[in-house]
């Protein structure tokens, strides 16, 4: 059996099989640190399901991180959107269409008829010539088949990390006692901002896994390294989201990256 390391470990992904967050780890889906190699960047450190793979990922040239391209070169979880769920994403930012974390778009959990919900994830666009990053979830009423996703997205307007930087992002979607509400962490900058859909609304789940580096649309982005991503059945306080970032930062600064 491999060794369960703990968040002080130095080379987490070579020595275990499980590794322990260092907030509590109930919830805790996914876990997954990109580098070395492809075969070991897909594995779930969470202890769950592995990424299964879609056209040719490949190590970046510092041997940390994937290259993963929207619609060609992603990886597909084995979860679905829950009802309370926080995922974070870990990512260097481009000026491009891409989706670093999602279920968008999808056939919607409870209404057949809807094909294009939205779900939830981290995009990130080109705007303006900025890059802008912002997390989102989609809401509806809840009972009217074929009706349109609400989209809420946050921060308003997106966030603007200058190209090239590393970043990580987090998405707090809150269901249960309408109306949904979507918090986003940009916890590379230390800010938090949320939304909150009209009364009535509740989350637009689709019944499609989070896939990371792609969306589910057809459109080819170049390549963008991906670091890795977290997925968690529930939410995390902001003081365990706080320490999330101080462990990934040091984890990432001991490889020589700034995230």
């Amino acid at each position: 059996m491999g060794a369960v390391i703990h968040s002080s470990g130095n080379s987490l992904r070579a020595n275990s099989k499980r590794i322990i967050p260092p907030v509590d780890p109930t919830g805790f889906k996914g876990i997954f640190l990109f580098g070395d190699s492809v075969a070991q960047s897909v594995r779930n450190y969470a202890g769950g399901a592995d990424l299964v793979v879609t056209g040719n990922p490949v190590i970046a040239s510092d041997g940390q991180g994937l290259m993963l391209r929207e619609a060609v070169d992603y990886l597909t979880t084995g979860f679905t959107q829950d009802v309370n769920s926080t995922i974070i994403a870990m990512f260097q930012a481009q000026a491009q269409a891409t989706f670093p974390l999602s279920t968008y778009p999808g056939p919607r959990l409870g209404d057949a008829t809807k094909n294009d919900a939205v779900g939830s994830g981290v995009q990130m666009f080109n705007s303006a010539g900025n890059v802008g990053v912002h997390g989102f979830i989609g809401t509806w009423d809840g009972a009217t088949a074929g009706s349109a996703s609400t989209l809420l997205t946050s921060p308003v307007p997106s966030a603007a990390p200058p190209a090239g930087s590393y970043r990580m992002f987090g998405v707090r979607s809150v269901a249960g006692i309408a109306p949904a509400t979507v918090t986003v962490d940009d916890l590379t900058a230390g800010t938090k901002s949320s939304r909150s859909a009209a009364a009535g609304q509740v989350l637009d789940r689709t019944t499609r896994a989070y896939r990371i580096g792609s969306s589910y649309q057809t459109t080819a982005q170049p390549a963008v390294k991906t670091l890795g991503a977290f997925i968690i059945s529930r939410i995390l306080t902001d003081g365990e989201m706080a320490t999330m970032y101080q462990w990934m930062k040091g984890y990432w600064a001991r490889r020589g990256i700034s995230i």
